[in-house]
């Protein structure tokens, strides 16, 4: 069996979100170094620093857009709280083609007038990511849908 959160796609994907949220709620710079240093390890410095650059666009326009305060499990939790599986979802959908998932997890997390912001700075988050090779496994529908629909669960961010 995989240890899905184990795989590097989608470990850049948690732990960068996680990471880029805890900096933004501490106001403390320590997370956003840990990210970066994920980020370079995994991709090299000029592909690594392009990622954070988009996570930190997609983070930040989530944050501003979100229908409530974006939630997040501590720093290396073996689990998902109901934000942490959208992004995972959005990113997954929209490297795999799946608009369904894509834009399930885009209503789930955003306000509707605000939509397609976020669903632009996650695309160029996740196509960056694809380009360097880092693809999520899809996350199926029904599984986002079971994840998606309740209230958000976690350390509330901001």
């Amino acid at each position: 069996m995989i240890d899905y959160l184990a795989r590097q796609p989608e470990h850049l994907v948690l732990h960068g979100y996680r990471c880029w949220t805890r900096g933004a709620a501490t106001s403390s710079r320590l997370p956003w170094l840990e990210a970066e240093d994920l980020y370079i390890d995994a991709l090299g410095e000029r592909a690594g620093r392009a990622a954070l650059d988009a996570l930190a666009d997609f983070v930040g326009t989530a944050g501003m857009c979100a229908r409530c305060p974006l939630r997040m499990l501590k720093p290396g939790a073996r689990a998902l709280c109901r934000d942490e599986a959208l992004v995972i979802g959005l990113v997954a959908g929209i490297q795999n083609g799946d608009e369904g998932a894509s834009r399930f997890c885009i209503d789930a997390l955003t306000d509707d007038a605000m939509a397609g912001h976020v669903g632009a700075a996650a695309a160029t988050y996740s196509l960056l990511l694809k380009g360097c090779g880092r693809v999520l496994l899809p996350v199926p529908l029904d599984v986002l849908r079971s994840v998606g629909g309740g209230a958000p669960s976690g350390a509330l961010l901001h």
